[in-house]
């Protein structure tokens, strides 16, 4: 399983509660922090605000995140140095852009930063060990971190980290995870396409062979009330990441899929029609033997002459 890290811009009401639920849990314990002297959540909360006081017309004051490194290293994992080493690549590629911060002339530094972060060691609704964080977007200098792709510069983050532990990342596992969906999406739609008729496709009817195979399906519907898309969820295993089908098979998008059911029905019909022909094959192979032994059976034995016939005759 891969490391996975989360973030997002968050307004200062928000921040003050997400500290008081990740300082607050029972086993939440406070690993690392910059930039705050605070001893309580209230001190801390108030030393945030003195940074937003220096943007005040900023909504998304602050960052939160959370970190969950890969489940079977938690155990080695050095809580400070892991945070400092995604803060380091964090900033790095923040700074990597120049168009990424509000203010060009200021270069994000990690000793800028004002953050805390607090360690869960208890198993969350994902069952995953995990971090929570949270990172005032305002430095010191009164400059603002652009909040843009925070969740997509976290998620690379996360990659890199794992490759550097040779880990498995979460990328390598959304390949797999779509991989295995559309392996039995196909299955469920063979299944589905068995003694039917060629324009016959029914979304109701795969969805129940769907869930035959171990996939969950939501669909969704336009403001007319249509089935629009729908999404593919795998129901088993440790990941269950759910996927939009154009992004598993684009044969398996309602516009396409009844031209792929039609051609599993012209399969299936095919491969009846071959069985059926192997079948015919056997019987008449086996009805061929039957009649040779009956005609075999039917030959009667010569009749032996007796001795003095051979001798004397009649």
């Amino acid at each position: 399983m891969a490391s996975i890290m989360k973030g997002r811009s968050v307004p200062a009401s928000h921040a003050d509660n997400y500290d008081k639920y990740a300082g607050k849990k029972e086993d939440a314990q406070e690993v690392y922090r910059q930039g705050l002297q605070g001893q309580s959540l209230n001190e801390i909360n108030a030393e945030f605000r003195e940074r937003r006081e220096l943007h005040s017309g900023l909504t998304n004051t602050d960052f939160a995140f959370e970190l969950a490194p890969e489940p079977n290293s938690w155990g080695n994992v050095n809580a400070q140095e892991y945070i400092n080493e995604f803060l380091d690549r964090l900033c790095a590629n923040l700074c990597s852009n120049s168009d990424r911060n509000i203010d060009t002339k200021s270069v994000i530094k990690k000793d800028d930063l004002q953050c805390i972060f607090f360690s869960h060691d208890h198993m969350n609704v994902s069952d995953i060990r995990h971090f929570h964080g949270r990172v005032s977007r305002i430095l010191s200098d009164g400059s603002v971190i652009n909040d843009r792709h925070i969740g997509k510069l976290c998620k690379e983050v996360s990659e890199d980290m794992d490759k550097k532990r040779q880990y498995k990342t979460a990328e390598d596992i959304g390949k797999e995870i779509k991989a295995e969906t559309k392996r039995r999406a196909h299955e469920a739609l063979r299944e589905a396409a068995k003694g039917q008729k060629r324009g016959s496709f029914s979304l109701d009817r795969f969805k129940m062979f769907c869930e035959s195979f171990g996939l969950n399906m939501e669909v969704s519907e336009s403001s007319t009330g249509s089935v629009s898309g729908y999404w593919l969820q795998l129901d088993d295993g440790e990941y269950h990441t759910r996927n939009k089908v154009s992004d598993i098979d684009r044969n398996l998008t309602l516009k396409r899929i009844p031209r792929l059911f039609d051609k599993y029905v012209d399969e299936e019909k095919k491969r009846e029609q071959e069985e059926a022909r192997k079948q015919e094959i056997e019987r008449q192979k086996q009805e061929n033997l039957k009649k040779q032994e009956e005609k075999k059976n039917d030959r009667k034995p010569e009749q032996q002459k007796p001795r003095w016939h051979r001798h004397f005759g009649r």
